[in-house]
């Protein structure tokens, strides 16, 4: 569950693949609250995934893109919102990165398990390396984050109370 930072309740998150076109619809290009380049993950052909907080909600609180490769599930992309950052101190929700990233360890650990073997990793910018740190994350190489399918599984468990069918 994520929290709401303003009241400490706990909020169950919705997430939702999203198209190039629900990302302009989102104002995900043009709103200036996001840093990376959400069209990349489009030209790539990887999905993209949106955090939601309730499923009539307009406002994405974080995006992730993943593809699968033999043997991990590689992150290719994962950015809160502006307004969610872990370093903000007017956050609105807390737990957005950590649950996107649980949806990546669901993603390895049930649809792309053939595949990924449950595992997860990461590529991080340096300003990153406290958050896959926190997550218990092992560093193997400079930047570069492996979730083993233990940790994945852990990760999944601490994040989702939920009915499958309620994800992806």
């Amino acid at each position: 569950m994520i929290i709401e930072s303003r009241t400490n309740k706990l909020i169950r998150p919705l997430f939702r693949k999203l198209s190039e076109g629900d990302l302009e619809s989102l104002e995900v290009f043009s709103s200036g609250k996001w840093g990376m380049n959400w069209r990349e993950p489009f030209w790539n052909d990887y999905p993209v995934y949106g955090l939601f907080v309730d499923n009539q909600s307009t406002r994405v609180e974080g995006l992730a893109s993943f593809y699968p490769k033999k043997g991990h599930l590689y992150m290719f992309q994962l950015e809160t919102a502006v307004y969610n950052r872990y370093d903000s101190i007017t956050r609105e929700y807390a737990g957005i990165g950590k649950h996107l990233v649980g949806l990546g360890c669901y993603l390895s650990n049930n649809k792309y398990s053939e595949i990924t073997q449950g595992v997860l990793t990461a590529f991080s910018k340096p300003e990153s390396r406290e958050f896959y740190a926190l997550l218990e994350a092992q560093e193997d190489e400079c930047d570069w984050w492996v979730f083993d399918h233990f940790l994945t599984g852990k990760i999944m468990d601490e994040c989702f109370a939920f009915r499958e069918e309620e994800l992806v």
